[in-house]
């Protein structure tokens, strides 16, 4: 509660602030992945097995900020932050290993828990700080998320995007920009840019987005920074870390 209400209040008025949590369809799937391979009697154990049976307490908008963006006229462009990790519930995420298919390319596979987190992310709405509700579209009725708002955003000014995160929200923050190049951005108006970002993809995510992300991609990580370790389940890194 007190991450949020900073959040809500320190942030300048004219940056988009996205708060919700992972639906709970989304976390029991998220949660399933791992259910079976943990010790049972991990303290962990009880909390996962209550979650995968769809018995866990999860309210719709439980957790801090997710994301922050904001459009920038004289420059044209659209800077996309996603956070990290701050509670349980995201580092289940970040440990549900398993792989799953990233598009239409069977081929192509990223990391289960953070595709979950990045679906979760595009889904969640930007919200009014005075009152704590989502910002409605005058024009649609609907909540502005923040897929729409790159959408919209995208419509009226085909802008540059700077998209940038740390751990998962550096995992996060990989995905969305291949998500974009997907959508239509082209390579040359478009930078990634992570913090201790853990690696996302298997081979086949490697060789389809490397040349078209080898010249927008920076990746800086910590000498010693644990997110390496996600290395022996995911090799596949798109350029080589910068080490700080």
């Amino acid at each position: 509660e007190s991450y949020n209400f900073l959040g809500r209040s320190k942030v300048p008025a004219n940056v988009n602030l996205y708060t919700q949590n992972l639906p709970a369809s989304q976390l029991v799937q998220s949660s399933s992945g791992i259910k079976d391979n943990i010790p049972k009697d991990s303290q962990l154990y009880p909390l996962i097995k209550s979650i995968s049976n769809n018995k866990g307490s999860i309210n719709d908008r439980n957790d801090p900020v997710q994301a922050f963006s904001i459009y920038d006229k004289d420059t044209n462009t659209a800077y996309i932050a996603i956070r990290g990790s701050v509670n349980l519930i995201n580092w289940l995420i970040d440990a549900t290993i398993t792989s799953t298919k990233f598009g239409d390319d069977e081929n192509v596979r990223v990391h289960l828990g953070f595709k979950l987190q990045l679906e979760a992310t595009l889904k969640t709405p930007i919200i009014d700080r005075k009152t704590g509700k989502p910002v409605i579209d005058d024009k649609t009725g609907k909540e502005i998320t923040l897929q729409s708002w790159i959408d919209a955003i995208r419509n009226e000014h085909n802008p540059d995007f700077v998209v940038t995160g740390l751990s998962l929200g550096g995992a996060t923050s990989m995905l969305l920009g291949a998500t974009l190049l997907d959508q239509g951005v082209s390579p040359d108006n478009l930078k990634v840019i992570t913090f201790g970002q853990p690696a996302v993809g298997l081979w086949g995510f490697v060789s389809k987005y490397q040349p078209q992300l080898q010249d927008s991609y920076m990746m800086v990580r910590n000498i010693g920074d644990p997110n390496k370790s996600f290395d022996s389940f995911y090799p596949s890194s798109i350029g080589d870390p910068i080490v700080v």
